[in-house]
């Protein structure tokens, strides 16, 4: 990952579900190759602000530049992963770890979707780097809630992208996996 000039910023955004605001004249400027925390209180906006700027949400007012460009842009160029706070997953469906963090590769694929050289390469530093190598093989239904929390952290950095975004990451998972993960993000932060 290379340091990008701009990072991420957000400015004056507001964003409405109905007649509620959920976020009201936002700011914030996100610098490259740091970590940054977003605290407050349950419906402060933080989830409304992280799917702001990955673009799943249309603001009502403001803008959101990613590296200078607009979130769809920046997600077609691979400049920004997202890890929600929750995934909607059937346990029960056959796919393995590696399958779901190679699904974190599309945008590299081509519409094929032809697995190359490089794509296994880029799951297998990312399973590596999360610590589910030997767990790449396993159906996802029989994770625990860390592995799995695990499994899109590696999911999105298959992805390769300069910007990461996570959703509460510790939500859920315990301490090895909490280690795990900031260990990872102070790693890729130290990285650039």
């Amino acid at each position: 990952m290379s340091e990008s000039p701009d990072g991420i910023r957000v400015e004056g955004l507001t964003v409405r579900y109905g007649q509620t605001a959920a976020l009201e004249n936002a700011t914030v400027t996100i610098r490259p190759s740091r970590v940054t925390g977003l605290i407050g209180t349950n419906g402060s906006g933080k989830s409304t602000l992280l799917n702001s700027i990955v673009g799943r949400i249309r603001p009502s007012s403001g803008t959101v530049r990613i590296d200078g460009r607009s979130p769809s842009s920046a997600r077609q160029r691979n400049l920004i992963g997202y890890v929600p706070q929750t995934e909607a997953v059937d346990r029960e469906f056959p796919v393995s770890v590696r399958d779901v963090v190679m699904m974190g590769r599309y945008g590299h694929q081509g519409f094929t979707r032809r697995v190359r050289p490089a794509d296994r390469e880029a799951v297998d530093r990312a399973l590596e780097r999360v610590d589910l190598t030997a767990l790449a093989e396993r159906q996802i239904g029989a994770l625990s809630g860390g592995q799995l929390k695990r499994t899109f952290v590696a999911r999105c950095l298959a992805q390769e992208a300069v910007h990461l975004l996570l959703d509460e990451p510790f939500a859920g998972v315990d301490k090895a996996s909490e280690r795990t993960i900031t260990r990872v993000l102070r790693d890729l932060a130290d990285d650039g």
